[in-house]
């Protein structure tokens, strides 16, 4: 199998395993779900980000230190322990588990899409193959460069989470991936 396909069906595992057993002991969760709900967009502040990179921090240390065979129950505690320590609610955990794995998950996979070389090796081969099939395969090439041009931009998240909420996301691209790569090397193990 392809890495970016691996990459997407982990990250939709993530997501869909995320914090639901925390989420259900928490009742003011479901108020503020319904909340939103209601039309209000979940705002991510820089307190509230920093607080999420925290709580991944001290999550990876728990992980370390229980190892990869501690019980379920004993990983919901621990996690739950990181939360609390981090200041997140179980509410701001769900939002901005969905929220960043969503938006770092697709600009991820943008990249890993349609890199630079293999578009470059694209047109390398387009050069040496009949004129009837260089335009097949440069039709391929802007289908492949619109594709990851569209990831990249994340109109979708942006229409969905708002741009400040990207944008701030973005301000902390490059930890957020590392924690990404390591949430998958820990799951491919």
């Amino acid at each position: 199998m392809r890495p970016a396909i691996i990459c997407a069906l982990i990250l939709a595992l993530l997501v869909a395993c995320g914090c639901s057993k925390q989420a259900s002991s928490d009742a003011s969760s479901s108020n503020a779900a319904q909340e939103f709900a209601d039309g209000k967009r979940y705002q991510i502040t820089p307190q509230k980000l920093d607080a999420f990179l925290r709580y991944h921090s001290l999550r990876s240390v728990e992980l370390r230190d229980a190892g990869q065979t501690a019980s379920a129950e004993r990983q919901a505690r621990d996690f739950d322990q990181a939360r609390t320590q981090a200041g997140l609610s179980v509410l701001d955990l769900e939002q901005l588990e969905s929220i960043v794995t969503k938006v770092i998950g697709k600009r991820a996979f943008g990249r890993e899409m349609a890199d630079d070389e293999s578009l470059e090796m694209l047109e390398n081969v387009k050069a040496k193959v009949p004129l009837h099939r260089q335009k097949d395969l440069g039709q391929l090439a802007s289908w492949n460069k619109a594709q990851r041009d569209q990831a990249l931009s994340l109109v979708e998240e942006r229409k969905h989470y708002g741009d400040a909420n990207v944008d701030l996301i973005l301000s902390r691209e490059a930890e957020l991936l590392r924690i990404r790569d390591s949430e998958l090397a820990q799951l491919t193990q």
